[in-house]
Parts: C-alpha cells; structure tokens; sequence
C-alpha cells in the first residue's frame, strides 16, 4: 500500500476520472494490510432505480468490488436521480440537502470504522449547497486527499489546479492517482506529462492504475 494515513477522502479533476475505480482499488488494498475499512459517498447524483429503489451505481460498485456490508443508506445519506452537480440536483428536484444528516453519518462512520474512505462528487469546486463545495468539506472532516486524474493528453492544467487550489488551502495532499480511461497507451507525451506535473507541484504520482473495462 503507497499510503499510511487510514482515513482519506477521495476527489478528483472532474467528473468520470476514476474514483470510485480507485476507491475501490485503495480499499481492497487497506483490507489486504488487515484493516476493516469503511465507505462513505456523503452526496451522489444520477441515481437509477434497482428493485423499486433509488440507488448509486458507483455505491453498488464499492459495495460489490469492495465487500462493503454496509446498506445503501448508511454509506450514502443524499442521493438525487438528475445526475449534476449536487446544488443543481437538489434545485431541480426540489429537495434541499440537509447538511445535518450528512454530518450525522459521517460521525455514525468514525464511530464504526478506524479506517475509511470518503469518495466525493466530481472536482473539489463542484457545489454541495449554495454555501458548501466538496473542497469545504474536506477541510470540515480535516482528512488527507488523493487526488484521482485522468492519464489523457490535457491532464496537465486540471490536474495542476486542482492541485494548487487544494495547496492553497492548507490541506494535506497524500499525492496523485493517475487512472488509464482507454485501452490503449495514450503515448509519449502523457507519460512525460506525469512527471512534469510531480515538478510543477511537488506533489508525488502514487500510481497509475491500467484501464480495466471502463470503471468510474
């Protein structure tokens, strides 16, 4: 494991880069290291009916690929079916977030398990609520960040944001998952890319996952 912090949250450059891949990836590894680790998605959005209930597909992932026991409910308090970003779900479905219950199962987590991961919504800017991004919640929680990107050409000023902004705000970077989101090796230039990225924010690339079928 290139990791030794036992809570971490999880974000990303953007939407579909790879992080519930790597969450379920990191808790398969904390689990192999003899860990109990738990899961929580505080706020997911497109949501898709399965036997009469509303339920995340990347939950149901983690839950499958991950042997997380936990119910739906408990790892993801706020689910919307409109997938967008969580203000914008919440706006358009007419069904404010309540942080509260966010929070109170985020207590009923630590509580529960030593270890876990929290996995977030698209980018670190992407809007909870009017007043709350998820970068603010990850300084509420104070928890390290693995920061998940794309191994594509153009990850360089995503990534490199994302990563200053996160600086910025004094939070503790554990580093860099690089996810491969085709099958194909997108050449020379990505690869250098990696390293050039390391230079430019002294944060280090921890791994770069291969493409597996398409996971998110």
């Amino acid at each position: 494991m290139f990791f030794n912090e036992k809570r971490v949250f999880i974000t990303g450059t953007d939407t579909d880069v790879g992080k519930t891949f790597v969450s379920v990836k990191l808790l398969n590894m904390m689990r192999e290291k003899g860990l109990n680790p738990g899961y929580f998605k505080p706020v997911a959005t497109g949501g898709v009916f399965r036997n009469g209930n509303l339920v995340s597909e990347d939950v149901l992932t983690v839950k499958e690929q991950a042997f997380i026991a936990d119910d739906c409910n408990f790892i993801n308090p706020i689910l919307y079916k409109l997938a967008a970003a969580p203000r914008i779900a919440a706006e358009t479905e007419a069904e404010a977030i309540d942080m509260l219950k966010i929070d109170n199962a985020y207590k009923a987590l630590c509580s529960k398990y030593e270890s876990f991961i929290v996995e977030g919504i698209g980018g670190i800017y992407v809007p909870v609520t009017e007043e709350i991004s998820v970068i603010d919640l990850i300084k509420k929680w104070e928890l390290p960040v693995i920061l998940v990107s794309k191994a594509v050409l153009g990850n360089i000023n995503q990534t490199v944001l994302s990563l200053k902004a996160l600086q910025n705000e004094g939070i503790n970077i554990i580093g860099v998952v690089f996810s491969y989101v085709m099958e194909e090796l997108p050449g020379i230039a990505v690869e250098k890319s990696f390293k050039l990225i390391e230079e430019m924010t002294k944060v280090p690339i921890l791994a770069k996952f291969p493409y597996e079928g398409g996971s998110k």
